[in-house]
């Protein structure tokens, strides 16, 4: 995980890293947490959203089309920089993961709680700090993307961040319920932020 001190802001990369005089890389976003992103792949295009646009707990995470900015309820993320996680990094530093939640204030985390390859990237009530598959930070890389990693796959000394898991279908299947999801991999996606209103 790359720390950054200073705040970065590239284009409409508005979620970033914000550094402190506590020497916490933030990750949360300038605004605050008072503003809501879509998160879209830089590969595919396709915005991370909930699965049959649902907002129930156990929702998976999976690659959408991405819904206009004023209607995107399922695919609206937000940083909560007042619930945070620091881990050390070394030398007086510290990287802050932090809840990002929906609209409805639920939490991102992992199915089951698991720091496993593969596992699903689902919506769920917040926790609190016990459930550290929560919490999340971002990096930034020289391209100005953006990648989130999750904090109790660090704790597990895995590099694991939100990426490309599976592709499913549903019973009976044809192109409209295909599903690719999205979990914790090594291989994590390269995205862009950009601020909605839903």
């Amino acid at each position: 995980m790359q720390v950054f001190h200073s705040k970065v802001m590239v284009g409409l990369l508005v979620s970033g890293l914000l550094a402190l005089a506590t020497n916490v890389a933030r990750a949360d976003d300038p605004t605050g947490g008072t503003a809501y992103y879509q998160l879209k792949t830089t590969d595919y295009f396709k915005c991370l959203g909930l699965e049959h646009q649902s907002t129930n707990n156990g929702t998976q995470m999976e690659e959408q089309a991405c819904l206009p900015s004023t209607g995107a309820q399922t695919q609206a993320w937000k940083w909560n920089p007042n619930d945070c996680i620091n881990f050390a990094n070394g030398g007086g530093y510290y990287t802050a993961y932090c809840t990002i939640r929906s609209p409805n204030n639920k939490c991102l985390g992992t199915y089951a709680g698991s720091a496993n390859q593969g596992t699903y990237a689902v919506l769920w009530d917040c926790l609190g700090t016990a459930h550290t598959d929560q919490y999340w930070a971002t990096s930034i890389g020289a391209d100005g993307t953006m990648h989130i990693s999750n904090y109790k796959a660090r704790l597990a000394n895995h590099g694991y961040g939100l990426g490309f898991v599976a592709e499913t279908r549903e019973n009976g299947c044809t192109l409209d319920c295909i599903h690719d999801q999205v979990g914790l991999e090594t291989s994590s996606y390269a995205m862009t932020a950009t601020p909605v209103n839903p």
